[in-house]
């Protein structure tokens, strides 16, 4: 009989696998089939985990059954009716596909790869990978309209970890509305209908702008420039009436230091006189 701890840690062992399966299922990817077979097996494990008596060699058991159930993945979207151009040949999906990728990593930026797409159809998320970051567009026509999806713009929806996208999906991408018509529905002459990127349309010169005769510039009369009169001179009478007016100031001034002169010299007589009769005396 196995002890109370061993059960316990081989149903804690058990467990971890069950969680760790039930994890991996997931409808969009995987056969309806292969997901209800391992569901039954994880029903079974989970009644052995109920058991008081759950021994190691049980464990093992269905540790084994339950890693032993392979999910098979979804089968891919069904090939193309006919190509873009028209033509009622079939295509290998694979081959489409890939050989849509290669036109894709072919193109230069700024060029057109064509796609075909049936109405509830899936495209392999390699195509989509392959697009992103790539200024390449490609057309997808759907239910007989052209959705347009840009790699270098927003992928809406896009996810790393996708392995299929829906038309639906793709018409989001491509904003959801159809492309304009006249743009992106006819294929080039020369390009592959199927995958073949359209070469640029030859876009004609532009029509010279007519031009308007510039009015000339009329110049302008010179600046006329009016000669500087000369100061009119002060009139000889005037200035010798102001020189002698200035000789009489002169004079005037001369005569008086004379008798300036002459009185302080009288003075000075008189004061000599008088010392030297008191001498005298």
């Amino acid at each position: 009989k196995a002890s109370a701890l061993t059960v316990a840690m081989s149903k804690v062992r058990l467990a971890k696998v069950i969680e760790t399966r039930e994890a991996e299922i997931d409808a969009t990817k995987y056969t309806a089939a292969s997901i209800e077979e391992l569901e039954a097996v994880i029903a079974e494990a989970k009644e052995l985990l109920e058991s008081d008596e759950l021994t190691l060699e049980q464990e093992v058991e269905m540790t084994n059954k339950l890693n032993a159930v392979k999910l098979e993945p979804i089968e891919k979207p069904s090939k193309p009716s006919s190509s873009k151009g028209g033509s009622t040949g079939q295509v290998a999906d694979s081959d489409y596909w890939t050989e849509v990728i290669e036109k894709i990593n072919g193109t230069e930026k700024g060029g057109k790869v064509n796609a075909k797409l049936d109405e509830g159809a899936m495209v392999p998320a390699t195509v989509i990978d392959a697009l992103k970051n790539k200024g390449v567009t490609v057309i997808f026509e759907i239910g007989d309209k052209d959705y347009a999806v840009n790699g270098a713009g927003e992928l809406k929806g896009y996810s790393a970890a996708a392995v299929y996208y829906t038309s639906d999906e793709i018409k989001a991408m491509a904003g959801g509305a159809p492309a304009a018509s006249g743009t992106v529905n006819a294929p080039a002459a020369n390009s592959n209908p199927e995958t073949g990127g359209e070469v640029p349309t030859a876009v004609a010169p532009a029509a010279p702008e007519a031009t308007v005769p510039v009015e000339p510039v009329v110049p302008e009369a010179p600046a006329v420039i009016e000669p500087v009169v000369p100061a009119v001179p002060e009139a000889p009478a005037a200035q010798a009436e102001a020189a002698v007016e200035e000789n009489n100031n002169s004079f005037v001034i001369g005569a008086l230091i004379v008798l300036a002169l002459l009185a302080a010299a009288a003075v000075t007589v008189v004061v000599i006189r008088r010392r030297q009769h008191e001498l005298e005396k």
